[in-house]
């Protein structure tokens, strides 16, 4: 026995072994995941990872004895369970359905689902020159106002440096500039990227999509806070959705892509 003990070749063996069990345990590992459900408009199954749209009836079935925290408003209301006839519905522990405004965020309990404060603010003169740009590069040489002008300061992936999301569009009710425009820029850095642009013509006001920061929300404790950007509309040309965006490699990065 002692001579199998000094045997090198015993070690490696065992080693070999002890890591293919490790492998094993890591491969087979479940992966956490939950279910994000922002208002009535759109619903997500996520890991640590990324997040993925999901149908209703998958959530319903997986979630039948499970609890979701939700967030009406930007403030906290509690656990309940859920159900969905038309729209999603919420009840309280004696199964008592509660009177949820179409403004809320909603996740699986397992997901410690964490809303965060955040306010807005105008462009600054030298802001205004990365709007000049993208103008410039779609051909638009004037227009009247910047009905939506809206900066969003945040540090979203916690290295102590504010990443920016700005919305600027001309467009409203009455709106009659030659061209009408929606610009969703994200600034990480000295980086620009467009996460969405709209452009029409003059008089199609109710057909331009409405954008907006939906939430800044956490889930699973991790590092980097995600961005939620609405798309909406005045009339009812086009069904509203959610995209979701988390800061990586100095760019706004789609989560479901």
């Amino acid at each position: 026995m002692k001579k199998i003990v000094k045997n090198p070749a015993f070690y490696i063996v065992l080693a070999l072994c002890l890591f293919g069990i490790i492998i094993f345990f890591i491969l087979n590992k479940e992966v956490e995941k939950g279910y994000l459900l922002f208002s009535n408009v759109a619903n997500f199954v996520c890991t640590e990872k990324d997040c993925d749209t999901v149908d209703i009836e998958k959530i319903i079935s997986d979630s039948s004895k499970g609890k979701f925290l939700v967030y009406e408003n930007g403030n906290k209301k509690g656990l309940f369970t859920i159900d969905y006839i038309t729209k999603w519905n919420f009840f309280d522990t004696n199964n008592n359905w509660i009177n949820m405004s179409d403004n809320f965020i909603a996740a699986s309990e397992n997901l410690d689902l964490e809303n965060k404060e955040f306010t807005t603010r105008v462009i600054t003169n030298e802001e205004k020159q990365i709007l000049d740009k993208y103008l410039k590069e779609n051909n638009i040489s004037s227009y009247t106002s910047l009905e939506q002008n809206e900066v969003v300061e945040y540090d979203f992936n916690k290295d102590g440096k504010n990443e920016k999301i700005m919305i600027l569009s001309n467009v409203n009710d009455t709106t009659d500039d030659e061209k009408l425009f929606v610009f969703v820029i994200g600034v990480v850095g000295n980086k620009t990227n467009l996460l969405f642009k709209e452009i029409y013509n003059q008089y199609e006001n109710y057909e331009v999509p409405i954008y907006q920061v939906n939430g800044i929300i956490n889930i699973l404790h991790q590092k980097e806070d995600y961005l939620a950007i609405l798309k909406g509309y005045f009339s009812e040309v086009g069904e509203p959705s959610i995209t979701l965006y988390k800061v990586e490699r100095n760019n706004f990065q789609n989560l479901a892509d």
